[in-house]
């Protein structure tokens, strides 16, 4: 295992259509304490519910990543995945900087519910980009991140 990377950038490979891309990735994610940047960013993780239980196992163990972007992953597609992100954000207590951007997370309440409860949880989280998901789309949306 390298112990000297610190960023990985994986975006735009189409990663999420091979659940052992992911299983893989997730497996490295636990063991490495290095790497601090992690972009998977247009991945299409968000296809395949398995995909992000196994990423999310992997965030509650591994403490060294800092910047995770998920952005263009179309996390809002199947109803848990925020379900399990979010469970994953309340153990894990490195995140400082999460990309949820372009995700179609507004269209289900439930994806910011379970964000939002993760936040009351978690004090490292500084930023999240939620640009382009059509949080509008449902007035709860905006009362849940009020009360985060």
């Amino acid at each position: 295992m390298n112990n000297t990377i610190q960023q990985i950038d994986i975006s735009n490979n189409n990663f999420g259509v091979n659940e052992n891309n992911v299983i893989f990735l997730s497996e490295a994610l636990k063991m490495n304490n290095t790497i601090q940047l992690i972009d998977i960013s247009n991945n299409n993780f968000g296809v395949n519910e398995n995909n992000i239980i196994f990423l999310s196992e992997a965030l509650k163990i591994n403490n060294s990543i800092q910047k995770l972007y998920l952005n263009y992953n179309k996390l809002g597609v199947c109803e848990n995945n925020m379900l399990f992100l979010s469970e994953a954000l309340k153990i894990n207590n490195s995140i400082q900087e999460l990309n949820l951007s372009n995700n179609d997370l507004g269209k289900n309440e439930k994806n910011m519910h379970y964000l939002c409860e993760s936040l009351k949880i978690n004090k490292t989280i500084q930023s999240i980009d939620f640009t382009i998901n059509d949080l509008g789309s449902n007035e709860n949306n905006m009362l849940y991140l009020n009360e985060a």
